[in-house]
């Protein structure tokens, strides 16, 4: 309906078409994960543990790649891991993002904390994933004419 009534009132024509973009794919590092699977039927869940430290419970991959994505990243992250079920982990950030003695946040050349640096230098170590940067194709939807002016019907 949406559609139809921007067709109609703005003149929109649109398509949709496939293109290949920068993303990053979670993969498992040569020497295989470091995640452990969980012993029992927890309830999935990520949660903080300080202010740089998430430690997940029975949590897919999938979620851990919406955590990973933009802002955090430059680009959208797919996994490619190829790991089904739940895994038990922990993420500490705080070495790579806070100083020792002060706890306070150490800024990268652009003034905040450098996320995407952090990231791909603690995922390997700690849970034995990396991001590679890789190209995947997305649906896209293409805008090819529109009217400034709405047309009153």
């Amino acid at each position: 309906m949406l559609r139809n009534l921007l067709s109609e009132r703005l003149s929109l024509t649109v398509h949709h078409e496939k293109r290949e973009l920068p993303v990053y794919g979670l993969v498992v590092e040569k020497g295989g994960h470091k995640m452990r699977q969980p012993s029992n039927g927890e309830v999935a869940e990520i949660k903080p543990d300080g202010p740089y430290k998430y430690i997940a419970r029975n949590t897919p991959i999938a979620t851990l790649i919406r955590m990973l994505e933009p802002p955090f990243t430059s680009r959208p992250d797919v996994d490619m891991t190829g790991l089904d079920g739940g895994y038990d982990f922990t993420l500490d950030l705080s070495a790579s993002v806070a100083d020792a003695q002060t706890g306070s946040p150490i800024a990268g050349p652009g003034g905040g904390i450098d996320w995407e640096g952090t990231l791909l230098a603690a995922l390997p170590r700690q849970l034995g994933l990396r991001l590679e940067q890789r190209k995947a194709p997305f649906e896209m939807l293409v805008v090819d004419s529109a009217s400034k002016d709405p047309v009153d019907r």
